[in-house]
């Protein structure tokens, strides 16, 4: 006779309940709210939460307060070392964690110290507002201080540990205005073939010396390298580079006028060089214009990339930004008499 199979039964997954080890329960009981009043007044800050709170090396109590999440009678404090008085409150808010807050406000550069403000920011792409007077790269020379380096700081403060910042096209050290940054190898790629397609749109502001006979005209000079080694407009066809720019004016002055410009290429120095080319350098222009002459003395060059038009790496949406005419850009102008 065959006995039957005896049916083994398990509890349902659902009622299991997940080990609960002591490192476990520990970390629950630290990762909380705490309050606690000071007995000892001759321990600096960091110390006495340290000997207070089980399981909080004094290492992380530093990080703690500096990531201001401790606060003596109401006020948040940053200094560890800050010697609270005898009977003061303590109110340690560690609910979310204590390193990722520390970690956010280590990289967390000053709103002042930043050479640019955020235009747009999302996982693939960041676009900024650059200042003028700050490289948007590293030179070859190894020149620091540029843009992409706050930029990354930036990022980290946002809480992107690992912050991927591609360059897709640049500004002159001297030009302010609209700057796009991949966040992202893919985004990087896809951004690049519609820059080099001419699908993104690139419009500047300037004042430039004199002005041009016409109100409305495109420049196409081929740009490559004069006799002295300057980039200059070159009759050579092989040696130059196609570019094409675009200008119409906006205003006249006694002495300058005012351009909208778009560029079709993207070489290096084009609108400036262009503009010089026809008698009308930038005013502040440096390189290819006299900076000494009366009628170019100015606090910076007066070159500003205003707006921006793309289509989204990912999503393909069509986006325009927008970077507001700088406080010396618009200063200078309102100096300037009428024609």
């Amino acid at each position: 006779m065959r006995l039957p199979t005896p049916v083994l039964r398990y509890p349902p997954p659902s009622a299991s309940k997940p080990l609960q080890t002591k490192s476990n329960v520990r970390k629950n009981a630290l990762y909380r709210l705490h309050e606690l009043q000071v007995t000892n007044p001759s321990q600096p800050l960091f110390a006495l939460i340290a000997e207070e709170l089980l399981d909080l090396s004094r290492s992380m109590a530093r990080k703690a307060v500096r990531a201001a999440l401790v606060s003596v009678d109401g006020s948040v404090c940053k200094d560890p070392t800050h010697i609270p008085s005898l009977g003061a409150s303590i109110r340690c808010d560690f609910r979310q964690g204590i390193d990722k807050h520390y970690q956010l406000t280590r990289f967390a550069p000053l709103e002042e110290e930043l050479p640019f403000s955020v235009l747009y920011c999302d996982e693939d792409i960041v676009v900024i507002d650059k200042k003028a007077g700050v490289l948007s790269a590293p030179t070859q020379q190894g020149e620091r201080g540029a843009v992409s380096e706050y930029l990354r700081r930036w990022l980290r403060a946002q809480g992107d540990k690992r912050p991927f910042t591609g360059y897709i096209h640049r500004l002159d050290k001297e030009t302010s205005g609209c700057l796009c940054f991949s966040r992202s190898r893919r985004a990087q790629k896809m951004l690049a073939v519609q820059f080099a397609k001419h699908g993104a749109r690139r419009r500047y502001r300037c004042i430039v010396v004199g002005g041009p006979l016409q109100n409305r005209d495109t420049l196409t000079g081929r740009i490559g390298r004069a006799a002295d080694g300057r980039r200059a407009v070159v009759a050579d066809r092989v040696a130059g580079k196609k570019a094409i720019t675009h200008f119409e004016v906006i205003q006249r002055f006694a002495h300058a006028s005012e351009l909208k410009v778009r560029l079709e290429t993207g070489r290096t120095h084009q609108i400036r060089i262009h503009m010089a080319h026809i008698g009308c350098p930038i005013v502040g222009e440096p390189i290819y214009g006299k900076p000494h002459d009366k009628g170019q003395r100015a606090p910076r060059m007066m070159l500003h990339a205003n707006q921006l038009n793309l289509e989204h790496p990912i999503t393909g949406r069509n986006m325009h930004f927008t970077a507001d005419l700088p406080d010396e850009f618009v200063a200078f102008r309102s100096g300037l008499s009428a024609s």
